[in-house]
């Protein structure tokens, strides 16, 4: 190929841009805006769903018309009707409602299925794709762009003899005259530069085949989606939410603008543990184009429907980690669904009496209430907790909203009883209520105090908990920690921590609490009715896809208390990276552990966040520190520096060594992010002196320190061209330009595999927030990471006194 005929292909695509702005253009200026009035219809909804894709349909084509596509594929088609040469545009548009083509062009989501089919295969590739009848395509050249008009740049463009790259069309010009036998080689990584954000355009040009074959993963399965740091699986585990929303429509054969869709905005939540990652996921979120989907903790997730619920009270606390290895573990629902069981009965038979007598004297009418409260006693009594599922409905609030109206309508079958036993008349009277319309409203008041007492008392979550305590079922789940490697002293430790939180009369909750009480009331007190406001409760919120991003951090309890909140066929995708679990006690330490049955599974393989020498060395830190080589490989996208490692002895070694490495990061990359970063915890005293120190020592370039306190939240985390001091754990899910990771306790003296999962998972989670520069001040250096050095991975770094 020469370079004049590849110049050709580019002008060509810029052409072919400029033909798909006009036709996206053409259709915005002959755009229907038909709204659908109220009275055309009378299905709940339709008139909102009508004027909804109207709207999305119209923003699409306004999003083709500023960027038209990013990738190109030539295909040649096969269906029914014959072959034909068709180039799929595809673009970051979402519905263009099919107005955008050509002669032989369309442009295509980056949501469509095809999309992940047919993009990154090589020339040649046969795929079938088989919806309503069988399509076959088979991939010729392509070009994927980072922008395309108004002049190219960064473009990798795909020919049968081969590949190439062209930064700048320029590039193209100054080369004109000469003539090559073969492609162009590819270029050389580039050098990283620091980004002051990352957006969708980065996403897309990075996705790998693994990413998209995980974006679309079974529509109606629930999916972990795994990899190395910096490998997308986030930005991925988003992007699921609008391949779902996009293609459920052909999945489920629902017609857009008319049926009410499966997945909508408000039913597809995204979740994460901890608060810091709440602002950087709505980023994404919005980047993605599913800024309408809600982000949460999973604390304020599970405190909404304790709160609907009004089934637990208290003041917060966080446990100690080994109490919450115990509150955590996947037994805990059975062993607390047992005591409930229990419980809930005796109560009853201790106070169904006086609860009938004082419903009697509110009025015949309301002794129906008891006899519910009966059926459903008699209904938690058959249910069991089986495979992390309840085998029968412990529901109540439909039922008592029901029964409530039957009353108000005075026609309660107990209206004509004629003691608290509900014996009945000789002759059954007909009609109505002997009550009076206002008797029977204040007698609904009255009664609601006395059932909710009821219905509390009989979930009360101290009662259970302590009756808990002495089950067989408690006493399994603390052999079944002791068998899955939680030492015999850990477990005593955690059960004795765990008795004497409930031990008081009104003890706080922990987000294990919440989880727990979350789960058994949202099966007691949540109504699934659309129409009625539930008589005690509160409404079930729908939900029909969770993505959980950092889900090694969750424990087992957390994942099926999550599942349980799915409406039916609802699904989950879990991201995460389990040797990046900082709770590992209660978090997850093997997928399994999350006990969900019908899983899908992604894997990704690349690190594309970090440069080819830092993903080299986190890379070899990984096989050191957990004993197994990693499935994944550092991308050469970009090249940098070497990671540097050194010694410190003293506070004043520390300061000296940070400002040191900071200054030099800096130096190496212009306007660069530089975090400092601690595993555990470090006294507010001391952080403020080391942020003194710094401020000081780098004030010559009058660079800013701040200094991230727990309570602080994630925004300073987010604020660029500084250095920033914070904890490990704060900063999951970030990334930097570059990280000086400080230690500053001798706990890495015994050979790195034999070192504590915590303190491991800790500097691998460090290492791994890094784009280009890293560097490690400890007391004394992992045995691993010696070993590195000597493969030369990385270099050492001395800091002099007179620094």
């Amino acid at each position: 190929m020469t370079l004049k005929e590849l110049r050709e292909q580019v002008q060509a695509d810029k052409r072919l841009a400029i033909e798909v702005i006009q036709k996206a253009d053409h259709a915005v200026d002959h755009f229907d805006h038909a709204v659908m009035l109220p009275d055309i219809t009378g299905q709940p909804g339709a008139v909102a769903r009508f004027n909804q894709f109207k709207r999305d349909q119209l923003r699409g084509l306004q999003a083709v018309g500023r960027s038209p596509f990013f990738a190109r594929i030539d295909t040649g088609r096969t269906d029914g009707s014959g072959t034909e040469r068709v180039k799929l545009l595809v673009s970051k548009a979402r519905d263009t409602g099919g107005d955008v083509y050509g002669s032989d062009w369309e442009v295509v989501s980056w949501t469509s299925p095809i999309t992940a089919f047919v993009l990154d295969r090589p020339v040649g590739d046969r795929v079938e794709f088989v919806r309503r009848s069988k399509v076959v395509y088979v991939v010729g050249a392509s070009a994927k762009y980072e922008e395309v008009v108004p002049r190219v740049r960064n473009a990798d463009l795909v020919f049968a003899s081969g590949k190439t790259s062209v930064v700048d069309e320029d590039d193209l010009l100054e080369k004109m005259d000469a003539i090559v036998a073969a492609p162009p080689a590819e270029p050389e990584p580039a050098q990283y530069e620091a980004k002051p954000t990352f957006g969708l355009s980065d996403i897309i040009v990075l996705a790998d085949q693994p990413q998209r074959a995980a974006m679309m993963l079974p529509f109606e399965q629930t999916v972990i989606i795994e990899g190395p740091p910096g490998s997308g699986k986030t930005s991925i585990g988003i992007m699921r939410i609008a391949c779902l929303y996009d293609q459920q429509w052909d999945e489920l054969g629902l017609e857009k603008g008319k049926d009410a869709p499966f997945h909508d905005y408000s039913s597809m939540q995204v979740l994460v543990f901890n608060d810091e990652m709440v602002e950087y996921l709505k980023g994404l979120a919005q980047s993605i184009g599913v800024e309408k989907v809600w982000v949460e903790t999973t604390k304020v997730f599970f405190q909404k429907v304790c709160r609907a619920t009004r089934m637990l009270s208290g003041t917060e606390r966080v446990d100690k980690p080994t109490a919450a290895a115990l509150k955590g573990r996947g037994e805990v629902l059975g062993a607390y669904f047992a005591a409930f069981r229990a419980h809930a009965q005796a109560y009853w038979s201790d106070g169904r009496g006086a609860l009938r007598e004082a419903l009697f004297n509110l009025g015949p009418d309301f002794l129906v209430l008891a006899d519910e409260l009966e059926r459903w006693i008699r209904r938690v009594a058959q249910a069991r907790f089986v495979e992390n599922a309840l085998t029968g409905s412990i529901a109540l609030a439909d039922a008592l909203t029901a029964t409530v109206s039957v009353i108000r309508d005075g026609q309660s079958p107990t209206r004509f009883c004629l003691d608290s036993t509900g014996t009945m008349p000789e002759h059954t009277g007909q009609g109505l209520s002997r009550l009076r319309e206002e008797r029977r409203r204040e007698g609904v008041k009255a009664a609601r105090k006395l059932v909710e007492a009821a219905v509390r008392a009989a979930c009360d979550r101290v009662r259970i908990t302590r009756l808990m305590f002495g089950l067989p079922e408690y006493a399994a789940l603390l052999d079944a920690a002791r068998q899955d490697g939680l030492r015999p002293k850990a477990v005593d430790a955690g059960d004795r921590l765990w008795r004497a939180q409930y031990s008081k009369d009104n003890p706080s909750y922990s987000e294990f609490d919440l989880a727990v009480s979350a789960w058994l009331g949202s099966r007691v007190l949540l109504s699934s009715s659309d129409r009625e406001t539930p008589w005690i409760g509160g409404k079930r919120e729908r939900f029909t896809h969770l993505v959980v991003d950092e889900a090694q951090d969750l424990s087992p309890c957390h994942i099926v208390t999550l599942a349980s909140q799915l409406a039916p066929k609802g699904t989950m995708s879990l991201v995460g990276d389990l040797h990046q679990n900082l709770n590992p006690l209660a978090g997850l330490r093997r997928w399994e552990d999350a006990r969900l049955r019908d899983v899908a599974k992604s894997v990704f393989g690349i690190n594309y966040r970090q440069t080819r020498e830092l993903g080299e060395f986190l890379k070899d830190l990984h096989r050191g520190l957990f004993g197994e080589v990693p499935g994944w490989a550092a991308s050469d996208k970009t090249t940098g520096a070497l990671p540097r490692v050194g010694t410190i002895r003293s506070l004043k070694d520390l300061s000296r060594a940070v400002a040191a490495e900071a200054r030099r990061w800096r130096d190496e990359i212009p306007n660069a992010t530089v975090a400092v970063l601690y595993d555990g915890k470090m006294e507010p005293k001391r952080r403020q002196w080391l942020r003194r120190q710094l401020e000081e020592a780098l004030s010559d370039e009058l660079t800013t320190v701040d200094a991230v306190s727990p309570a602080s939240g994630g925004s300073p985390l987010r604020r660029t061209d500084r250095v920033v001091i914070a904890s490990v754990k704060q900063t999951k899910g970030l990334e930097f330009d570059a990280v000086v990771f400080i230690e500053t306790k001798p706990r890495w003296s015994r050979p790195a595999i034999e070192v504590e999962v915590r303190a491991r998972n800790g500097l691998y989670v460090a290492a791994s927030r890094a784009r280009a520069g890293l560097s490690l001040c400890m007391v004394n250096l992992p045995s691993c990471v010696e070993e590195v050095m000597e493969n030369g991975r990385c270099e050492r770094a001395e800091w002099p006194e007179d620094l």
